[in-house]
């Protein structure tokens, strides 16, 4: 039986279907033990670390978010399918969330690389398996985090996995930074959250969260001498995390909240609790956040550039700006309008489209994964269909946020509950927009929002349509709902399988770079990739394992006792094969990725001097369906260059240099071909003149001007040499 309702005020099962109000015993304990898990994740998420270089940071937490997000939903469904019923929102919020999720399927199907576009190599958030955990985290936190004491428990385990970095942070500060670095933590800027501006992001929402906390309550002193001294320590941190982006939006929330609250003025007070809110004719606090806000953003390079250089810390975060973000979506769209490229192929179409003007910065060979923030990135990956569900579900959310800021809520704990947690995303939703927040910043920021979901719903004037549908009244059904439910439990289970093994396999391609580079094991490293391999066949571990399989070739080929053997001969040929064959398997994962073809053209490249046939052709296609992937990268081009100098075609090479020059005018590496080139036919004066070029445009690289020297010195230019060799 399917019913359509409207909910004002949560209070009964049987009348409004509440999830959390059922009476059966199982039931409840299913829903108790989601909201647990959610609430532990607040806690642990920030924290999480495995210690040892072995173990990827980022894909650690990745991993851990996948696996509380399924196991919390697979809880949340046990339930319903125990209570013999399930009520679903009907409202635009969910709606569009619905089409986001339809839209990204569709363009993952169509992305090229179906795989790379759904799960990727484990760890990248901008795919479609981690959109619908985040997903799956917003739909379960609106359904079991639902009740105000629910959310408290929520804050308190930010708070406290909060107070546990301050501590973190504030003892390396003062130790040095090889304290507590678990082998992973090695740089000034590594924190237990991830990234470093992202540590800003969150002690920025927790001062939000605190100084609301203070306007609604009146706490007992030691609690407010607490919340105080909290509030400060994440403002003193925001000045040495020194992120001008995270200082602008806590003065826009600030604001926001001092105009709220002046709007507000009114006393009221809980017979539960005995806090009130307090009645005055403007928010201090507030008011006096928004004001350091503006402070530190115009004394920034006095005050926080100077913190920070007391400090040690550097960092830049590097992003395309929103005009290349724009450039590059509208040369995707212009080709596949309705659906993008395909969630996480931001970098493929960054290759392709790229302006050309980035060539002239230090970034003209970064891979971005990402545009200038996530939610303009979904512009090249969903498509106009896509980012139109987008714009929808961020407006609805605004919208329904404004109208629960003015709604009549009796009970200030509720009312605390929806300011906090709707002003908290909302500052987190910009973050989104304007900048490429980490794992953890997204994970609270959908967490965030269903908290707010659920306290609007909650509340007496959140007016949300829902359809309850129970599994015993129509037979037809509730059988099909019981079977979409079992199934969606299967995928659970599955998807929960497919992460376990993705993360094990990133664990073992660490270790065979750990192997190589650093023990110098090549032989420990291939049988870590191998088993990598064997658990994710993805386009990096194939690269990766035909690298060491070219390693292997460099130490044959310097082994004198099997030079011109017979096995010698065949152990060569064997290794390159397998050299080649897992190269090729790279560009058939995905061929979209040029990465795949300049490895693939750098094995073919390194055997031309050895005289093997069909090297150079095949080399020479390789580079140039590398090109067609990556356009203005001129090192393709160079490498074009360096098989025409082997092939001894210096003319073509001059050609393939100038293409490289007339992408890259300071690439200095091709100057230094042209001038080598120059050099092995005698033209020694226009080699000067070429490593000449290279000084000027970049003046600050010795080994240009020892060049430049020794070439001056052999046309008894000593002079001129002294001055280069200075």
């Amino acid at each position: 039986m399917t019913e359509k309702n409207t909910i004002g005020s949560l209070t009964t099962s049987e009348e409004n279907g509440l999830p959390n109000s059922l009476s059966d015993n199982k039931v409840n304990k299913a829903e108790n033990l989601s909201r647990y898990l959610l609430v532990f994740l607040a806690f642990l998420l920030p924290i999480f670390l495995i210690p040892g270089a072995s173990f990827p940071f980022q894909s650690g937490k990745w991993m851990l978010v996948s696996i509380f997000a399924l196991i919390s939903f697979f809880l949340w469904i046990v339930s319903r399918l125990r209570a013999g019923s399930i009520q679903l929102p009907k409202s635009a919020i969910f709606y569009s969330i619905g089409f986001i999720l339809l839209s990204g399927i569709v363009s993952t199907v169509f992305s090229g690389s179906i795989g790379e576009s759904f799960l990727g190599a484990g760890g990248e958030i901008n795919t479609y398996f981690f959109t619908l955990i985040l997903f799956i985290l917003l739909f379960t936190a609106f359904h079991v985090l639902n009740s105000s004491k629910a959310v408290l428990n929520f804050y308190l385990a930010l708070f406290f996995s909060s107070a546990v970095i301050i501590t973190y942070q504030l003892l390396r500060i003062f130790i040095g930074v090889d304290f507590l670095s678990f082998g992973v933590l090695s740089s000034s800027t590594s924190t237990l959250l991830g990234r470093w501006n992202d540590l800003g992001i969150i002690f920025g929402l927790l001062s939000l969260i605190s100084v609301i906390a203070l306007e609604f309550f009146n706490p007992a002193k030691l609690m407010k001498i607490l919340i105080y001294i909290f509030t400060v320590l994440s403002l003193v941190f925001m000045v040495i995390i020194n992120s001008v982006v995270a200082w602008s939006v806590l003065g826009l929330l600030s604001l926001l909240l001092f105009i709220y609250l002046y709007l507000q003025r009114k006393s009221e007070r809980s017979k539960e609790s005995g806090f009130f809110i307090k009645h005055h004719k403007f928010s201090k606090i507030a008011i006096g956040i928004f004001a350091v806000t503006v402070i530190f953003i115009i004394l920034r390079p006095q005050v926080g550039d100077y913190v920070s250089n007391q400090f040690g810390i550097s960092q830049i975060e590097a992003r395309p700006s929103f005009t290349s973000t724009l450039s590059v979506a509208k040369d995707v769209l212009s080709q596949s309008p309705g659906f993008g490229a395909g969630p996480n192929r931001f970098g493929i179409e960054w290759g392709i489209h790229k302006p050309l003007g980035v060539n002239n910065t230090i970034f003209w060979n970064v891979n971005f994964s990402y545009g200038i923030g996530i939610l303009p990135t979904s512009l090249v990956s969903y498509g106009v269909l896509g980012f139109t569900a987008w714009a929808v579900f961020l407006g609805a959310l605004l919208l329904l946020g404004m109208r629960a800021l003015f709604t009549d809520v009796e009970d200030p704990i509720s009312r605390f509950v929806i300011v906090s947690s709707f002003l908290g995303s909302l500052y987190l939703w910009i973050f989104s927009v304007v900048s490429v927040p980490g794992i953890v910043v997204l994970v609270i920021t959908f967490l965030m929002t269903g908290v707010f979901l659920a306290s609007y719903y909650r509340s007496k004037e959140g007016l949300i349509e829902y359809k309850r549908i129970s599994f015993s009244d129509d037979s037809k059904v509730g059988f099909s709902s019981v079977f979409v439910l079992v199934l969606i439990l299967i995928l659970s289970i599955g998807f929960g399988y497919l992460v376990t093994t993705r993360y094990i396999s990133s664990v073992y391609a660490q270790k065979a770079l750990i192997a190589v580079n650093e023990v110098g094991d090549l032989d420990l490293g291939l049988k870590s990739i191998s088993r990598s391999l064997s658990l994710a066949k993805t386009d990096n571990n194939y690269r990766l394992m035909s690298q060491l399989h070219v390693a292997r070739l460099n130490i044959l080929l310097g082994r004198e006792d099997l030079a011109g053997t017979e096995e010698g001969t065949k152990l060569f040929q064997d290794i390159l094969g397998l050299a080649i064959s897992n190269a090729q398997k790279a560009t058939e994962v995905d061929k979209d990725d040029y990465r795949n073809w300049l490895s693939l053209g750098n094995i073919y490249e390194a055997i031309i001097p050895l005289g093997v046939d069909g090297a150079y052709e095949s080399a020479q296609v390789t580079y140039e369906r590398a090109s067609l992937a990556n356009p203005t990268n001129p090192s393709i081009d160079l490498a074009l260059a360096r098989i025409e100098v082997a092939h001894g075609d210096n003319d073509s090479a001059r050609i393939e240099i100038s293409n490289s020059l007339r992408k890259k005018n300071n690439y200095t590496n091709a100057i230094f071909l042209l001038s080598q080139i120059e050099i092995n036919e005698g033209n020694i004066a226009e080699a000067i003149r070429a490593v000449e070029a290279a000084s000027n445009i970049n003046p600050n690289d010795p080994l240009t001007f020892f060049q430049l020297g020794f070439l001056k010195f052999n046309q008894d230019d000593f002079g001129g040499a002294i001055t280069a060799l200075e």
